[in-house]
């Protein structure tokens, strides 16, 4: 599946578009509506069997069995649950072939239905983003159908198949897609019958299911909880735990750490985290000794994986953008990370007191290195900065008494905020025989400039620098 860009959030009424389709057997069951949301202060709500907007008064909405979804801003809710009467909920199908979802019967059964809570979220409300507190469906909100940016504001499509259970029990598959007007979106809807086959499998694969391999692998796929999927394999041995097609939580991570004490090797390729930097992610394993994390992942999140036994992270693809602050921070078994070519924001302390680490290269777009980003990374011997870095962070490898290489490939050197030291203290820069022991390898023609800029003004500080 692929996630779509398709707006930044500027206008003050938000239209929900649906464009009339052809079928061949049921014209009226494929059907495009213009839902225009006029109000910010109020819900408006949707019927599918009468496939226009409605007019429900807000207070007795909970009451009413005439609609079955409604929005304020972007988020949503559903006949049921906390919001309504109805028996309307919705299940995600991990898929986005909105053609061959044509039955609902593989998800019937699932535990996995999302019916209304009250919910806390972020949305966008008159173009700006904005906290509700309401009941909704978590399905119908950020993370659900949509994804947010906050700085520029940008909403992103999660371009996935979802079935609605309506308000009277019928099934309607829904697929938001990309608008053509700025500060509008878009979903295809459809009825799919209660029983049959999909021609593809993809409902029964994701339905909660657990594999044991001839290996002793376990693959868990489906959204169900870990808790209630592996809850037979707590304090077992696991060698390898593979999750795949399911949104993991930080339930799920807990799970992992506190109860499947045996597992060693942690495959996340073809899962998704569904945590942020409010939580804790893998921090303080001691099981786990190697992890693939997703493919999808886009930020290791504020000490998501601290304090760890890890020995060997990979990354898959090439999508990670950001590594929060401490997140790898005191995980002493790892030597070596290989980071993404995209990656762009370092956070402080990112790689601090990781006192195995012996070797790290920093990619292109890396462009500043926060404050004590290697701090107290003792073993560390070199790094390589393949990007131009313009600043360098208060105390960024202080205490690192092994290291001997730092390598820039700028002709123009990064600078550091007066009254603050990037490296490590001045002795730590000899050895016990007065020799030098750090270098600095710069391009050729630099070092007069990098001197100056760092104050290395006294007599021999030249032979610090090394020149290729």
């Amino acid at each position: 599946m692929k996630n779509r860009t398709f707006f930044s959030v500027t206008a003050l009424v938000i239209l929900l578009l649906f464009n009339a389709c052809s079928s061949d057997s049921d014209n009226d069951n494929k059907r495009t509506s213009v839902v225009v949301l006029n109000s910010v202060n109020t819900f408006v709500y949707y019927s599918f069997e009468h496939q226009k907007n409605i007019e429900v008064e807000n207070q007795n909405s909970s009451k009413n069995l005439e609609w079955d979804i409604a929005f304020w801003g972007l988020s949503g809710k559903t006949n049921g649950g906390k919001s309504g009467i109805g028996n309307a909920a919705v299940i995600r199908t991990n898929t986005s072939d909105f053609e061959n979802i044509i039955s609902a019967e593989p998800f019937i059964n699932s535990k996995s239905w999302e019916q209304d809570i009250e919910l806390e979220t972020e949305t966008v409300v008159d173009g700006n983003l904005s906290i509700v507190k309401k009941n909704l469906n978590p399905l119908l909100q950020n993370k659900g159908w949509f994804s947010l940016k906050k700085e520029p504001l940008q909403v992103t499509i999660i371009d996935e198949v979802f079935i609605i259970r309506t308000a009277d029990s019928k099934y309607v598959k829904v697929q938001f897609l990309d608008s053509e007007k700025p500060g509008t979106v878009t979903f295809r809807w459809e009825f799919i019958e209660k029983l049959g086959e999909n021609p593809i499998e993809v409902g029964v694969h994701n339905l909660p299911k657990v594999t044991v391999t001839d290996s002793g692998e376990v693959i868990v796929s489906g959204n169900e909880s870990l808790s209630v999927l592996l809850k037979n394999f707590a304090n077992q041995k696991i060698d390898k735990l593979i999750i795949k097609d399911k949104n993991i939580s930080q339930a799920d991570c807990s799970f992992i750490v506190e109860k499947l004490k045996e597992v060693t090797t942690l495959d996340l390729a073809g899962a998704k985290l569904d945590i942020t930097d409010s939580h804790y992610g893998f921090k303080s394993s001691k099981n786990i000794k190697n992890i693939i994390l997703p493919e999808s992942l886009r930020a290791v999140g504020f000490g998501h994986l601290a304090y760890s036994n890890i020995e060997t992270i990979t990354f898959i693809g090439d999508k990670l953008q950001r590594i929060g602050a401490g997140a790898f921070a005191y995980s002493n078994k790892i030597k070596q990370l290989s980071l993404p070519k995209n990656l762009q924001i370092l956070e402080k302390e990112a790689f601090a007191v990781m006192r195995g680490l012996e070797d790290i290269v920093l990619p292109e777009k890396v462009t500043i290195i926060p404050d004590r980003c290697f701090y107290f990374d003792d073993q560390l011997k070199s790094v390589t900065f393949k990007g131009k870095i313009r600043q360098l962070g208060n105390e960024v490898f202080a205490y690192c008494k092994q290291l001997t290489k730092i390598k820039f490939t700028q002709k123009e050197p990064p600078v550091y905020n007066d009254g603050e030291w990037p490296f490590m203290d001045g002795s730590y820069f000899v050895n016990e025989d007065g020799s030098p022991r750090i270098f600095f390898h710069i391009p050729k023609g630099t070092k007069k400039a990098y001197m100056k800029a760092w104050k290395f003004t006294e007599e021999g500080d030249d032979v610090f620098f090394v020149e290729y």
